[in-house]
């Protein structure tokens, strides 16, 4: 993948995750990933269609995951990712998601994706066989981080 894409990825999240959390919001250098990986205690899985073919999928721990749907609901406190939860943890990765398929269409890349798929558990194993993963990792408040892994087909 194009270091450019990364890039405009990166920045598209940097400043949705800002917006939506009222965190602030900063990304680490991009990764090439080995695989398969594991992920937190939280992931949130997007099919990607078009130009790039693979999928999306944000890496969290559950206490963030938490703190983020908390944010999202104006303070309230979130302790456990009942239904509410993991539907706002799923419209978080769509709209970060779609607005980067947005930003992507400027560099002439047709991004479509599927609806988000929340997954729980302890120390899931992610992998894409023949795909590349790409990880970009966000930094929330300088403390909490949450990864978006984008795996592709080269």
């Amino acid at each position: 993948m194009k270091k450019e894409y990364i890039e405009t990825i990166a920045e598209v999240g940097v400043s949705l995750l800002s917006q939506i959390t009222n965190f602030s919001v900063s990304s680490k250098e991009s990764y090439k990933r080995d695989k398969p990986y594991y992920s937190d205690n939280v992931a949130v899985m997007i099919a990607l269609v078009g130009s790039i073919r693979g999928h999306a999928v944000f890496t969290l721990s559950k206490e963030f995951a938490c703190k983020i749907v908390s944010a999202m609901m104006g303070g309230f406190e979130v302790n456990d990712l009942d239904d509410m939860a993991k539907s706002a943890l799923a419209e978080l990765a769509n709209m970060t998601i779609g607005n980067c398929g947005i930003s992507l269409s400027k560099h002439g890349l047709t991004l479509d994706i599927g609806p988000p798929t929340v997954l729980l558990g302890e120390k899931m194993e992610i992998s894409f066989d023949k795909m590349s993963v790409i990880t970009i990792p966000f930094i929330f408040n300088e403390e909490e981080k949450m990864e978006l892994n984008i795996s592709f087909e080269e």
